[in-house]
């Protein structure tokens, strides 16, 4: 294998908006391009105006970046929405206009592994509202395709007001930390209990399958609504480096933590 700096990195490098660089030990994801707050707005709002057809609605100023991390950039929008009432009803209950008020999160993400990182991350969230009494944010819409207008794969989703626990910590004292603790070994339960799965990899929808060209599909549940999800290629960062620099990876799903021809640590049956 040729030295670290001599690894041509592959077509990855010319993802629009994706930049691979090299530090002392490994590759690190850089934002080329930044997302154009505009698309993401028009996006938005063609989201409301199907929501809401009859009802007027806009999208307030400004889009508000919140956050952003290896992989993402993610924005709060807030948005109105006014819907008049019917003659009839504003004779019923005296009221002519409803107004709402709507916060929503825009989360966009690097191409570092096309269709298969925000199908799982939609099919995953999905999953645990389905399947588990977690709390967590709702998906709107999604595109897991970066064949859009905004030119980058994205999610829109309800926003989950909060703090990041590290910056509450020291506030909440003796008893709210053993309540958070506790809390948060509530939910490890629920998982272990709900979520024990045959294989190692990510959570994707049945449709996915074509997407992450995986032939062996592990189905791990059936909703109401007739969706089915199976676990199959892995998502992480780890993984994607390596991707990155190599153009085959193994990537599973697997079976066990078993390498080579040492002893397996964890095996799932």
């Amino acid at each position: 294998m040729p030295p670290f700096d001599e690894i041509l990195i592959p077509e990855a490098s010319e993802r629009y908006g994706l930049k691979w660089e090299r530090d002392t030990f490994d590759l690190t994801p850089v934002w080329t391009v930044e997302p154009s707050i505009e698309r993401i707005r028009d996006i938005c709002d063609k989201f409301l105006k199907q929501s809401y057809p009859l009802a007027s609605s806009y999208i307030e100023e400004p889009l508000e970046f919140l956050d952003s991390g290896t992989f993402n950039r993610v924005y709060q929008v807030d948005a109105t929405v006014k819907t008049d009432a019917s003659p009839a009803e504003s004779l019923e209950t005296g009221i002519a206009k409803t107004i709402g008020h709507f916060n929503y999160v825009f989360r966009v993400s690097l191409p570092v592994d096309p269709r298969l990182k925000s199908s799982s991350e939609v099919a995953t969230i999905q999953y645990l509202r389905e399947h588990t009494a977690i709390p967590i944010p709702r998906v709107l819409d999604s595109s897991q395709s970066a064949v859009n207008d905004l030119k980058f794969e994205w999610m829109l989703q309800t926003y989950a007001p909060g703090h990041k626990l590290s910056s509450i910590w020291d506030k909440l004292g003796a008893a709210g930390r053993n309540r958070m603790i506790q809390h948060l070994a509530e939910i490890q339960t629920e998982l272990f209990k709900k979520a024990k799965f045959h294989k190692i990899g990510n959570i994707y929808y049945g449709r996915d399958e074509r997407e992450s060209d995986d032939s062996a599909k592990d189905i791990l549940a059936k909703s109401g609504s007739q969706r089915h999800f199976y676990v199959g290629k892995i998502v992480s960062n780890p993984f994607l480096v390596k991707n990155a620099t190599l153009k085959t990876q193994k990537r599973g799903p697997f079976r066990s933590t078993k390498t080579g021809s040492g002893p397996s640590l964890i095996t799932l049956w």
